[in-house]
Parts: structure tokens; sequence; C-alpha cells
């Protein structure tokens, strides 16, 4: 986490296109956010706007999974931010790495004015979810399982330390 003193920083407009690289214990980026998504993510609303209005490119994208600074008010449930980012233009389709839009993060979520407010302006075809790849891989393990089950042969003559 930042401290206080590199939120003042961000205030001011120094590291308005700087990255803020939190990093794990193998010295790997862990999110690489930059300084509106973590305004957006604290919920500093007067930070957010003063950092679009001098020109934070609001649809930019976090290194590791492609979220907005959209889809991160999404998930802090902020309808407040979200409203102010829509208003300042930021792209209710812009898709995350794994092909979410904001509107796709308010399914299971209690955002039900979220989900108002971004339904008339998400793209019909972007309004489901995608079909998830761990569903795929699931019955695919399933099926592969099925295969092998049958296969194998039961070892019945396995000894464990002369037993």
């Amino acid at each position: 986490m930042l401290s206080t003193r590199a939120l003042v920083r961000v205030h001011e407009g120094l590291y308005l296109s700087g990255i803020i690289e939190e990093r794990d214990g193998d010295g790997d980026v862990m999110c690489g956010q930059n300084c509106l998504h973590l305004a957006s993510v604290c919920g500093f609303l007067s930070l957010v706007e003063k950092m679009v209005d001098l020109g934070a490119d609001i649809n930019a994208k976090e290194q590791r999974n492609g979220r907005g600074s959209l889809h991160l008010a999404v998930d802090q449930q902020n309808l407040s931010l979200v409203r102010l980012l829509l208003g300042k233009g930021a792209d209710p389709n812009l898709l995350t790495s794994g092909g979410h839009s904001p509107f796709h993060l308010t399914h299971g979520l209690d955002g039900g004015a979220i989900r108002s407010e971004l339904l008339p302006l998400t793209r019909p075809e972007l309004r489901e979810l995608p079909d998830s790849e761990e569903e795929d891989s699931d019955e695919e393990e399933e099926e592969e399982g099925d295969e092998s089950e049958e296969e194998e042969a039961p070892y019945d003559d396995i000894q464990w330390n002369g037993h």
C-alpha cells in the first residue's frame, strides 16, 4: 500500500502517468495499477475527477489483469464513482484480459443500482457472462476421468512395508 506522502504527490499531479508496482515475495509485479486506479480503489472521487481533468487516461488498464477504473469502481460497489467515471467518458464496454466488461462484474453483487446504470450503456453482446474456460476444462477432465477409470486395472496386489 502507498504511504500518505505518495498520495499527496499523486494529488499534485507528479505521478499522473506513473505505474504503482506492488511486488510479491519473488519480486514479480502483482497488479501494475496507475494512480487513477489507486484513487478509484480508494474511492477518492475528487482526486479521480482532478486526474481525469488533467489528462489521465480514464480507460487505462491494469498491467496484470486488464481492469480499468470503471471495473475497479464496480468491484468496490461505488455507485458515485461509477457515475463520475461514466460522466467523464469511461468506456462501459472495456474488457479485461479475461473478457469481462464492467457490467459482467455486477453479476452476483448487491449492486442493483450499478447494474441499472451500466445496462443501457453496455453493448447487448457484452451483457451475458462469457463461457468459463474452467467449466469447459472440468467437463473435459470428467470425460477423460471416465475413460481412464475404464482403462485402469485394479491393483490389489500392492504391498507396503511388507504388508
